[in-house]
């Protein structure tokens, strides 16, 4: 018996919680090499659901509409689940995937933005020095436009 649920993915196509936005989508590459797999052998792991948003997946949930398949296999997150727990299920995801310092330091500055916590705790997060996190919030002050550009 499998452990996911089966869901709609129209209903989850734009429900995406920040944690997931603060990585990267896949590059071209990586996308067409997940979307080919998921046409040859449909998705093999479920995505990840809080409180009805999308924590982990957004790569195959876009692949699997954009070859309009309709259902997603999911797993719902505990309803209690803190923000912290939630970042790290994103980040662990991310980590398969190589990101520049230039996206490490975009993603510290947005966890250090929207939790609060300090910039030197972010940068020892992220893995970023804290003056890289520094220029972006300056490059952010002057241009917040770019930085999802960037990413």
């Amino acid at each position: 018996m499998p452990n996911y649920l089966i869901g709609e993915v129209s209903e989850y196509i734009n429900n995406i919680h920040e944690v997931a936005k603060d990585n990267p989508m896949a590059s071209k590459e990586q996308y067409e090499t997940l979307r080919n797999s998921i046409q040859s052998i449909g998705q093999q792991e479920p995505i990840k659901i809080w409180r009805n948003k999308v924590v982990d997946g957004r790569n195959r949930l876009k692949a699997l509409n954009d070859l309009n398949i309709k259902e997603v296999k999911y797993i719902k997150l505990p309803h209690k689940a803190s923000k912290d727990e939630l970042q790290a299920i994103a980040d662990g995801s991310e980590a398969r995937r190589h990101q520049t310092p230039t996206q490490l330091a975009i993603k510290a500055f947005r966890v250090y933005q929207r939790t609060g916590i300090t910039l030197v705790q972010a940068a020892k997060n992220g893995g970023i020095s804290e003056s890289s996190i520094k220029l972006v919030s300056r490059v952010n002050k002057i241009r917040p436009d770019i930085l999802d550009k960037l990413l």
